[in-house]
């Protein structure tokens, strides 16, 4: 998919949306679990 080949080809990292929940977690800024849940009781 070239959405994500180039900004792979210029050095960029891709994080998906769990990824940047779990770097939200870490940082102690969501609890991940509860995030986890709303998002599953969603049609997102």
């Amino acid at each position: 998919m070239k959405a994500r080949r180039t900004p792979k080809e210029r050095g960029f990292i891709i994080t998906g949306i769990l990824g940047i929940l779990d770097q939200a977690a870490t940082m102690k800024l969501i609890d991940l679990a509860i995030v986890v849940q709303s998002l599953q009781s969603t049609s997102f």
